[in-house]
């Protein structure tokens, strides 16, 4: 996460990662070995095991883990579940490098790469098995568990839906973002909904706002894969662990192209169209969306509902604001200035040049 990020979130992380360690580093088979790698759990000459920095944000557990003593539950007795929510995520990190072949992961080699297809989905299934059984170990009253699990298994399967709706529409791009919104409020929405959600069933307090938590974790996972669609154009390989222009070659629905297939002129979205109904895209087409994204997204924060108030800063080297429409107009009163024109076409020189000497591919589908 960011470097301003809140000491209680490196609390909650510590937390999690320490509870990771305990449940999985008994196990000495192969399968052990797998998820191990899976979750960045490092074995150390001295037999300590670490997770490496590496290893991911741990978002939605932490949010579970924020909600709950925002409520005035106790953590101790969220600890189990949020290990669960970790573990759904993980599960699907995996079954999603498979199906979109990326070979990077948390800037590290998928597990696909390292261990092959098999062991993968193997791998994939047992974290979803040892989740439903962590999440059974929480210190919560019968009924209370039984709606839990049934929110994990609810968040679960509507993820599952989100990600097959994007495999089914790589190569026909939506042309309303109404269809981009559905399908990552299922991918990604869906179990960072449920997150906040459970985090506030542990008190009766926060069982009166879990509506209210809910709706929030629904807008925030929304707008952690937009986030994440724009970084994938917008930001630095190094630190994103993402190639530019991966998911353009790839032909997904990110929030970017969507944008401006849904505001481009005519000609231009038939441009897009003949592009993306080709069977492989070449990196003068992936250069020639990514000009036509950059001629259209300076309105991008704009056409959601929820952008002015949850946005935050645009990712370096984002776009600046159009012409002829402030920053202070466009974003609000106290909203940062965009890039000026040379640092927007110094940043399309790097994509140029990244795109025309390619590294190793590779991006992380969720956040």
């Amino acid at each position: 996460m960011g470097i301003n990020e809140p000491a209680l979130f490196l609390k909650y992380r510590s937390l999690v990662n320490d509870a990771l360690i305990t449940k999985l580093i008994e196990g000495e088979t192969e399968l052990d070995q797998v998820l191990q790698y899976s979750l960045g759990i490092d074995a150390h000459e001295s037999a300590e095991y670490l997770i490496s920095a590496r290893s991911g944000k741990r978002i939605r557990p932490i949010l579970c883990m924020f909600v709950c003593e925002l409520m005035g539950g106790n953590i101790k007795d969220i600890l189990h579940i949020s290990v669960a929510i970790e573990l759904i995520h993980q599960f699907s990190l995996i079954h999603d490098d498979i199906q979109d072949r990326d070979v990077m992961r948390h800037h590290k080699s998928s597990v696909w790469v390292l261990y092959g297809d098999m062991k993968a989905l193997f791998a994939g299934n047992a974290l979803r098995t040892t989740a439903d059984i962590t999440a059974w170990d929480s210190n919560f009253c019968n009924n209370n568990r039984l709606d839990v699990g049934d929110l994990l298994n609810n968040a679960c399967l509507r993820m599952t839906e989100g990600q097959c709706l994007d495999l089914l529409y790589e190569g026909e791009l939506f042309t309303h973002i109404d269809q981009y919104i559905e399908m990552i409020s299922l991918k990604t929405g869906a179990l960072v909904s449920a997150s906040m959600e459970i985090g506030a069933c542990v008190s009766l307090k926060g069982c009166m706002y879990r509506d209210v938590f809910k709706s929030i974790g629904m807008y925030m996972g929304i707008i952690l894969q937009i986030r994440d669609d724009m970084l994938g154009i917008w930001g630095d390989p190094d630190n994103t662990g993402k190639a530019i222009g991966s998911d353009i070659k790839r032909k997904k629905n990110t929030i970017p192209v969507v944008h401006t297939m849904a505001v481009a002129e005519k000609q231009d979205r038939k441009e897009l169209l003949r592009i993306y109904n080709k069977p492989e895209l070449t990196n003068q087409d992936v250069l020639q969306v990514l000009d036509s994204v950059a001629r259209f997204s300076h309105w991008l924060p704009c056409i959601l509902p929820f952008s002015r108030q949850a946005w935050g800063p645009r990712p370096a080297g984002g776009p600046p604001p159009p012409p002829g429409r402030p920053a202070q107009r466009e974003r609000g009163r106290h909203a940062r200035p965009g890039l000026g024109v040379r640092d927007h076409l110094e940043r399309a020189a790097r994509q140029r040049h990244a795109l025309a000497h390619p590294r190793e591919p590779g991006r992380g589908r969720r956040v």
